[in-house]
């Protein structure tokens, strides 16, 4: 099958991207395109997937103004140290307004940065790429504070995490290694929603 329009200009602002700046910006061949639309609340991860200590801020008292079923939210944090990570789940009506979300976020997360600030490239030492995201982005580098973006589109599904890194010397901060999980559970949670699809392991 052609890729579409949408999908063809994807492809030529990524390879502008990766061309001037290494950023990520992947797609896998191998995904499954799914009608399926989930609830956004059932993409939210728990706090169990990240580092002991980390915990989900409480949405209440009334949960309905941060998870809905086409918009949801959810802040993690470790009280004991200092940053946070935050989840952002859209749910589209069809994939090309989803591929159009997707391309802001990415315009927005990943643009060029004055320093001390750094643009968002993949690092060296990062290597998952997800089974089942139509389009994937994963970048570090500093704004005011060291973090990493997770950038991922699911047919009609946006799926978004700003990770808030721990310093080298700090106990109980994010590092680059947890974050390969949390991303793995998106993937299975995908799967798990659409029935027919398993993620690679």
């Amino acid at each position: 099958m052609r890729p579409s329009l949408f999908q063809r200009i994807a492809w030529f602002l990524c390879w502008i991207s990766i061309a001037s700046g290494g950023v990520g910006c992947t797609r896998t061949p191998s995904a499954a395109p799914s009608n399926t639309r989930i609830d956004a609340r059932e993409l939210l991860v728990e706090a169990q997937v990240f580092p002991a200590h980390w915990i989900a801020a409480p949405c209440g008292p009334d949960c309905q103004r941060t998870e809905q079923r086409y918009t949801a939210e959810r802040v993690f944090g470790n009280p004991m140290v200092s940053g946070r990570s935050v989840q952002e789940v859209f749910v589209f009506g069809s994939g090309e307004e989803a591929h159009a979300k997707y391309l802001t976020y990415y315009k927005n997360s990943f643009r060029p940065r004055v320093a001390p600030h750094t643009q968002l490239v993949t690092p060296a030492t990062f290597h998952y790429q997800s089974a089942l995201a139509n389009e994937s982005s994963f970048g570090c580098g500093v704004d005011i504070v060291p973090l990493c973006v997770a950038l991922l589109r699911y047919d009609v599904h946006v799926i978004a995490f700003t990770f808030t890194m721990g310093e080298a010397d700090q106990a109980g901060g994010l590092r680059l290694e947890n974050i390969e999980p949390i991303l793995q559970v998106i993937d299975g949670k995908v799967a798990a929603a659409r029935g027919n699809v398993t993620p690679r392991p």
